[in-house]
């Protein structure tokens, strides 16, 4: 409840120091040792971290870091009430996605059956790179399985893509605003797409935690899709 509470009066003052920061991130990186997906959030901090050691004064917090806070505040939460032991060891998994896109459209199914598909309007068309498609693809698969009762509780997926970059997303331990890299070798630089990635990440991270689901990405050839 310590935990939470400080992290509350950082949001409520909407600055820190440096020292606090800093503890409040050494209590993060505990706690992500039973739940992986905090690992995902700390990069932003850090950065706010390496500034803040420049200054005096109390740094303040950006809105992405706020975000990333609150959700720290549902984790502490998640581990006070128990993890499952089975997701925090190996196993094998017992679903299995294989999930694809392109600019048109994306989808994914089930290896025992069911799948589904989204066309793109026209006007939507070329306004994400295929990399964020298909990352949406991998979290869309998993959040309808939970819908449709095919994913319960304590289940272990396996999220498979032919796309590298996706299926490193979905264990990436920095969501800063980067270079997305595309499958051909290029660089695109679009902060709004990073912020994007961040915000299905967290809802990802809520989702995959609450009902206590492990998962595991795979990539696989594109020929075999």
């Amino acid at each position: 409840k310590a935990w939470s509470t400080e992290i509350s009066e950082i949001l409520s003052e909407g600055k820190t120091k440096a020292k606090r920061l800093e503890r409040n991130i050494g209590r993060f990186v505990n706690i992500g040792m039973i739940l992986p997906y905090v690992h995902h959030f700390l990069a932003r901090l850090r950065t706010l971290l390496k500034h803040a050691k420049k200054r005096k004064s109390a740094i303040p917090l950006p809105s992405p870091v706020q975000e990333d806070l609150k959700l720290m505040q549902k984790v502490i939460v998640r581990a006070q009430n128990g993890i499952d032991m089975n997701n925090l060891a190996y196993r094998m998994p017992n679903i299995v996605y294989r999930n694809d896109s392109c600019p048109f459209g994306l989808g994914g199914y089930d290896v025992r059956a069911s799948g589904w598909r989204w066309i793109i309007p026209p006007e939507l068309r070329f306004r994400a790179t295929n990399n964020l498609l298909e990352h949406l693809a991998n979290i869309v698969s998993i959040k309808l399985g939970l819908l449709d009762g095919s994913i319960k509780k304590g289940d272990c997926v396996l999220s498979m893509s032919d796309s590298i970059v996706s299926c490193s997303w979905l264990k990436k331990s920095n969501f800063d605003e980067e270079p997305d890299i595309q499958e051909d070798g290029t660089v695109k630089m679009d902060p709004l797409q990073a912020e994007v990635r961040a915000e299905v990440a967290r809802e990802h991270a809520l989702t995959m935690m609450e009902n206590e689901i492990c998962e595991y990405p795979q990539w696989f050839p594109g020929v075999q899709n």
